[in-house]
């Protein structure tokens, strides 16, 4: 259902792109050189990975330290860390002056974790829920 709702999403937005006009942007007439790009797509792939890795093994050592739960660890900081790179991307889009790139992204990124993510998690494995994570 998941992976479905997801493929309809992806449908939807690629209907509208096609019929929305194209807008020009101060970023549009920029001209880079190909390797340039893909320099600087990959030092950022390489920096996004190793930053959110440190932060999320740095959070996990002081948690455990003070003697938080696995549990909530998992609840809080994995999820910190997998947030972090749409959250970078957030406050530079608003620095650059590009608030609709900073709420697409946060958009964007909900509607594929929790459609596309969790979709092929359940094909992968059944996803259960345990009612005593949650304690009122």
């Amino acid at each position: 259902v998941l992976l479905g709702l997801f493929m309809l999403y992806m449908l939807y937005l690629f209907i509208m792109s096609r019929n929305s006009p194209k807008q020009e942007t101060k970023y549009s007439k920029q001209t880079m050189s190909v390797s340039r790009m893909i320099w600087y797509v990959m030092l950022g792939l390489v920096a996004v990975i190793l930053g959110s890795d440190v932060i999320v093994q740095s959070a996990t050592d002081i948690a455990r330290h003070i003697g938080v739960s696995d549990r909530i660890i998992g609840l809080t900081v994995i999820a910190l860390g997998t947030s972090l790179p749409e959250l970078v991307t957030g406050i530079v889009a608003v620095y650059k002056k590009q608030p609709d790139i900073a709420v697409g992204n946060i958009i964007g990124s909900s509607i594929f974790n929790m459609l596309f993510v969790l979709g092929m998690g359940a094909i992968v494995a059944p996803i259960y829920f345990e009612s005593s994570v949650i304690k009122l």
